[in-house]
């Protein structure tokens, strides 16, 4: 009656959106539709046939499908958004990780060329003792401690490429669960689970309505699944410690000035000639090694699911609305009026009705509801 007159009618709804679904202690909203006086009539059909007659299948399942497809802020709001930059997250680790893979190799590769050269160079250094005074023996034994345990952290890396391949293992089953979830966003209906939540009283108002999206149950799982999953990309990232200890240790034989130490004679030119396959062969491949790690850890560090937990819950919360007008009502009034007869004058009352008008006023309407899903990460 009031929509067909044409009535203002006001709510507080902006207010509530405002202030109730803002970002506030790590939590995010999404919202479904608004449940109105049209939703909460087809909600009462579904609920009071399944409760006293038995579920009507067809029924349920169109209740649903159609508040689904109404509820854009949650199918193309800012949930589905984060899966989709999860999924090209995930895209992009999977490179990552190749080029680990490729980088290490590349350094194990080098590091056979520097480990063969510091042999044969040692070997001719000191050949029989006969170019070498006790200070020279002295100082290429030294020598051999730095630069082979050096080479000993590089070749200690040596794993890097098989962690890689369980790493890589991991993305196509990571990428599968994420897809899933994005394919379901507008779904059929699980009708079976629906009437199962209508029927042991789960969803029972207009403020549950967002248990029956497909997301709200599986997520949680998902996020469960996920954090497992990533643990062999995560067990590849800690290599970068290991690669930057061993960046150390060549640094450190590269440290070593010995052009201006004339008394070693040709083991200071086999020191120097070390030094100098070092630095070119190994060092620049190693660092790119390095790098690639930490790039891989940082893009995993993107992912939230890395070092917190998903929480997940629903509900939904009220907006007032109202409506203030005047009306043209009938007013009953009492007309008097006089009569004279033969000098005798009597008055006589009789009633009778005019348009007045009663208000302003307002008028309370029912109450609308907005379901929501918000989501953190603790």
């Amino acid at each position: 009656c009031i929509q067909d007159n044409d009535f203002n009618i006001g709510s507080n709804r902006k207010q509530i959106v405002r202030d109730y679904f803002k970002p506030r202690d790590g939590w995010k909203f999404v919202r479904g539709a608004d449940a109105t006086m049209d939703t909460y009539k087809k909600f009462i059909a579904v609920t009071n046939r399944c409760h006293n007659r038995g579920c009507d299948t067809k029924q349920v399942k169109a209740f649903f499908e159609s508040y689904i497809r109404q509820s854009e802020d949650i199918t193309d709001g800012e949930l589905y958004r984060m899966l989709d930059d999860w999924m090209k997250l995930f895209q992009s680790i999977n490179k990552k990780i190749a080029a680990v893979k490729t980088a290490a190799k590349n350094v194990q590769t080098h590091l056979k060329t520097t480990s063969s050269k510091f042999s044969s160079t040692t070997k001719s250094m000191c050949k029989k003792n006969k170019t070498c005074d006790k200070k020279s023996v002295k100082a290429l034994s030294y020598l051999r401690i730095p630069v082979s345990s050096s080479l000993k952290a590089v070749k200690a890396l040596s794993n890097i490429p098989a962690a890689a391949d369980s790493a890589a293992k991991t993305i196509t089953p990571i990428q599968a669960v994420i897809y899933d979830l994005l394919e379901n966003r507008l779904p059929q209906p699980d009708t079976e689970r629906a009437i199962n939540l209508i029927m042991d009283g789960t969803i029972e108002s207009l403020r549950q309505l967002t248990l029956g999206f497909y997301i709200v149950e599986s997520l949680p799982i998902v996020a469960d699944r996920l954090k497992k999953q990533i643990v062999p990309i995560g067990a590849l990232t800690k290599h970068g410690s290991r690669g930057s200890a061993a960046l150390k240790k060549l640094d450190a034989v590269l440290a070593k000035n010995w052009k201006n130490n004339k008394e070693l004679g040709k083991v200071r030119d086999g020191f120097i000639t070390i030094q100098s396959t070092i630095k070119q062969k190994l060092r620049n491949p190693l660092i790119k090694l390095n790098k690639e790690l930490k790039s891989l850890d940082d893009a995993l560090n993107k992912f939230q699911l890395r070092k917190k937990r998903l929480e997940l819950s629903t509900g939904g919360t009220t907006y007032r609305r109202w409506t203030e007008n005047s009306f043209i009502m009938p007013c009953k009034i009492t007309i008097d009026e006089y009569f004279t007869v033969d000098g005798f004058t009597e008055k006589y009352s009789y009633p009778a009705f005019q348009p007045c008008e009663y208000g302003p006023d307002t008028i309370n309407l029912p109450n609308h509801q907005i379901p929501w899903i918000r989501w953190r990460f603790i």
